[in-house]
């Protein structure tokens, strides 16, 4: 069966079964009554409705971890996670994460934007395995940033490494931060 999730203005029609069920808030989230005669997101008219905290881009990134096209597999995971297809309810084949680990499968390329809201939402979520992948993957797509980037995004999300790893390539470059760079980092 399908549940229906909205975030922002977008419903989002989702196999619960790709859905981690058996931890954090998605464990009770399709059994919780609601007021309604039944739960919340059984049905598209009466969908789970996410806190405005979360758009549709940040649920959407979440989404491609736990429902790849092609799972998420670690280095020397391929035992522990396993990546199922399913043909499901909705009409659309889903893939079932059965757990996350670090150093993923290089198919699955989300930005670091992505990475940062899939972080941000296994936090809120109580998804700790998860948190800890996508912090991981968010930390190695800010390795490749400029250093003011790195110290930016470090300093909006409350990463002290990368903050200094943005600074130590600052030290470590030939020239100078520039005074736009000076600037934004308000140094």
């Amino acid at each position: 069966p399908c549940g229906s999730i909205q975030a922002g203005d977008t419903l989002f029609r989702i196999p619960r079964n790709v859905l981690p069920l058996n931890e954090g808030v998605f464990a009770d989230m399709f059994t919780l009554p609601s007021g309604d005669t039944e739960p919340k997101g059984n049905r598209d008219e009466n969908p789970i409705i996410l806190p405005p905290s979360v758009g549709a881009e940040d649920f959407r990134a979440f989404l491609k971890v736990v429902c790849p096209a092609t799972p998420y597999v670690g280095p020397n995971q391929s035992a522990y996670v396993q990546g199922l297809m399913l043909k499901d309810g909705c009409g659309q084949s889903g893939a079932r994460m059965r757990g996350w680990d670090v150093g993923g499968s290089p198919e699955l390329e989300l930005t670091v934007t992505e990475w940062i809201s899939v972080n941000t939402l296994a936090k809120t979520w109580g998804l700790a395995q998860l948190e800890k992948v996508a912090f991981f993957e968010a930390s190695k797509s800010v390795a490749s940033l400029k250093p003011v980037s790195k110290v930016i995004l470090g300093r909006k999300h409350g990463v002290v490494q990368w903050v200094a790893s943005g600074y130590w390539d600052f030290v470590q470059r030939d020239q100078p931060p520039s005074e736009a760079e000076k600037e934004v980092l308000g140094d």
